[in-house]
């Protein structure tokens, strides 16, 4: 087995810089005797790694997803009034208000009745979950426009195969 000397420089996977072995730090499982990341690129991953640990918890994604709706309300020049509690009470429900389906938590939306570029605002009665899927095909239009064409996007298909 080679074995590095403590001058021989060490390239770090993370950042592509070639340093000294002291920038690395101490690891058993190595051959050399130093972890692999140096040291700056492990306290970022470390970081990092809180930051999605914290963004999977129920208070991670109430935060993420405040902090969007504030931008683009603010964004629009619209009325922002929802509360953090509210924000979870909706995402803590599981059937998509447009499709009623069950949908899993990472498949989860909210989603502007009122789209804010129609005038819609960031409220309690103008917000609901939906489902990634709808909420994607809903895009900026009324819930009106939308049923009108998913309803004929339906009957063409269904002539489509019945004719």
């Amino acid at each position: 087995m080679l074995r590095r000397r403590w001058w021989e420089p060490k390239t770090c996977p993370g950042c592509r810089r070639e340093l000294v072995r002291d920038d690395f730090g101490a690891s058993t499982v190595t051959a050399d005797g130093k972890q692999p990341l140096c040291k700056v690129c492990t306290q970022a991953e470390k970081v990092a790694l809180a930051g999605r640990k914290y963004r999977s918890t129920m208070q991670g994604r109430v935060t993420t997803i405040i902090g969007g709706l504030e931008r683009r309300t603010r964004e629009a020049g619209r009325v922002y009034s929802i509360e953090r509690k509210e924000v979870a009470s909706l995402l803590r429900k599981r059937v998509c208000a447009y499709c009623g389906r069950h949908t899993p938590k990472m498949r989860k939306a909210l989603d502007h009745v009122v789209p804010l570029s129609r005038g819609g605002d960031t409220t309690p009665a103008n917000l609901v979950m939906a489902c990634r899927r709808c909420n994607h095909e809903k895009s900026d239009r009324t819930p009106e426009e939308w049923t009108d064409r998913w309803y004929f996007k339906k009957r063409k298909e269904k002539h489509a195969t019945s004719g």
